[in-house]
C-alpha cells in the first residue's frame, strides 16, 4: 500500500508542471481542480480538453495522473501511451509516469521497462528518484519504506 501512495506522489510532482502556463481553459480548469484534488473533476475537465484537441499532449498526460489518484491504473497506462504517441516534449517523464501506473496494476515488468526507458532518456533522472525514495518515509513520518 505504501509504495502505491509514493508512486502517486511521485507522479504528482512530475506532472502537474508541464505547459501549466500556456494551457486551453480546460485544461487550466481540469489543473485547478487537480491541485485541490478533486480528481473526478479533473478527469471531466481534461476530457473536454481532449475532445477539443484530440492530439493533446497535456490532456491525456493530466488525465493519466488522475486516473492514477482514483487508483485507475489500466486508464492511466492508456493515457500515458496516448501522450507517448503523440511525439510529447517530456518522454522521459511519461515513461516514469506509465511505470507508476503499471507498478500500481502489480505489473512489475511493464513497470520496470518503463523506468528504464525514462533513465535511458535522462540519465540524470535516477538520481532524483533515487534521492525522492530517501526522504519520501521521512515526510510520511515512517521509518521503513515497503
Amino acid at each position: 500500500m505504501r509504495s502505491h501512495t509514493f508512486a502517486a506522489f511521485a507522479l504528482t510532482v512530475l506532472v502537474v508542471a508541464p505547459g501549466c502556463r500556456t494551457a486551453s481553459p480546460p485544461i487550466a480548469q481540469g489543473m485547478a481542480y487537480y491541485e485541490k484534488g478533486a480528481w473526478g473533476a479533473a478527469i471531466t475537465a481534461f476530457d473536454e480538453a481532449i475532445r477539443l484537441d484530440p492530439r493533446s499532449e497535456r490532456a491525456y498526460t493530466n488525465r493519466g495522473a488522475a486516473r492514477l489518484h482514483l487508483g485507475d491504473a489500466q486508464g492511466a497506462v492508456e493515457d500515458f501511451t496516448q501522450a507517448l504517441e503523440l511525439n510529447p516534449s517530456q518522454p522521459d517523464v511519461l515513461f516514469f509516469n506509465r511505470g507508476n501506473a503499471h507498478a500500481l496494476a502489480g505489473n512489475t515488468v511493464g513497470a520496470i521497462s518503463d523506468f528504464t526507458r525514462a533513465i535511458e532518456i535522462r540519465p540524470d533522472f535516477a538520481r532524483a528518484f533515487f534521492k525522492e525514495l530517501r526522504w519520501w518515509p521521512k515526510r510520511a513520518g515512517s521509518r521503513r519504506f515497503l
